[in-house]
């Protein structure tokens, strides 16, 4: 037997060999037993710390495997990117065109099997039921330099008293008797103290607990929204931030935060029903949930923007 037969013997069994070695270092994607042993995960520019959220996101990964891979692949971003700490290791889990995992501790990186399903699950998962990461802060609300949620006294201080003011029986989900205050290009809804002799009275301290923006005069102008207001272009949102427009199902108006912001505290949301929104999640000075819709008309552009409450009731 000759040199080159000999040769290609051996690279044949290097190859047999490799693909053995790879394919029996199989692991799950997480080794934890449930979400409650990973406090925190990072979704792209999103930080989850809500339990329910995580462990829905854990159930869906424990269904993975991944084989340690002989392949070079530099450190690379995707459509999705998640980050989290499992067993005290660090790792970087690239899903789109690659679905790969990077492991911090000893520079080790996995293949996913069936990585392209994985995604898909976890953007059907996301599109539905994300809304609980810390996107913003209450401060990047504020327009002009004002509050969006203030109170009673401080709304008619800066915008004046209202154009209209409608009044809402509201007893879905959140009971309450609400006043909607009409301005130019926006409306403040206020949850009423009421009294006695008026159940729709309101209290100087009463608080806002919705905003919408209707016209153009007001946009949300802090350094974290940049600006964005009616008109604004839904794909420079989707590329700036790296979201995605979701459609909006109104028949099931509490299954979803986008769903709830759009349609609580309010009896006339056929007036504004448009079929596609964004939604950003935040907080409130208190620590409540935030949620902010921009709402997207026919031509890609923002209609109306939504600021309320996505958890409450």
């Amino acid at each position: 037997m000759n040199k080159k037969v000999y040769l290609v013997i051996i690279i044949f069994a290097i190859a047999i060999l490799s693909i053995m070695i790879t394919n029996i270092e199989r692991e799950k994607i997480v080794m934890v037993e449930s979400g409650d042993d990973i406090s925190r995960i990072r979704i792209n520019k999103n930080t989850i710390e809500d339990k329910d959220t995580i462990n829905d996101i854990v159930e869906i990964l424990k269904k993975y495997d991944t084989k340690k891979t002989i392949n070079q692949f530099p450190m690379q971003t995707g459509e999705m990117e998640i980050d989290y700490v499992d067993n005290h290791k660090p790792r970087h889990l690239v899903l789109g065109e690659t679905n790969i995992i990077y492991e911090s501790a000893d520079g080790s990186v996995y293949e996913i099997i069936d990585g392209d399903k994985l995604f898909l699950e976890l953007k059907k998962y996301f599109n539905y039921h994300l809304c609980h990461a810390k996107e913003f802060e209450y401060l990047d609300t504020f327009f002009g330099g004002m509050e969006s949620f203030p109170n009673y006294g401080d709304l008619i201080e800066n915008f004046g008293l209202p154009n209209e003011v409608k009044q809402v029986a509201y007893d879905e989900v959140i009971y309450g008797r609400f006043s909607i205050l009409i301005y130019d290009d926006i409306e403040f809804v206020i949850q009423c103290s009421g009294n006695e002799e008026n159940e729709f009275f309101i209290n100087e301290n009463d608080r806002v607990c919705r905003v919408d923006i209707t016209g153009e005069k007001y946009s949300l102008d802090t350094s974290f929204f940049g600006g964005i207001g009616i008109g604004s272009s839904a794909n420079d949102i989707v590329k700036s931030f790296d979201k995605q427009i979701l459609e909006i199902d109104y028949s099931q108006p509490n299954t979803r935060c986008i769903e709830r912001v759009v349609t609580r505290c309010r009896t006339d949301v056929e007036k504004y029903k448009y079929e596609r929104g964004i939604y950003f999640s935040g907080t409130m000075d208190n620590g409540l949930a935030l949620g902010v819709v921009f709402l997207i008309d026919e031509n890609d552009k923002v209609a109306r923007i939504i600021m309320g409450w996505p958890t409450a009731g």
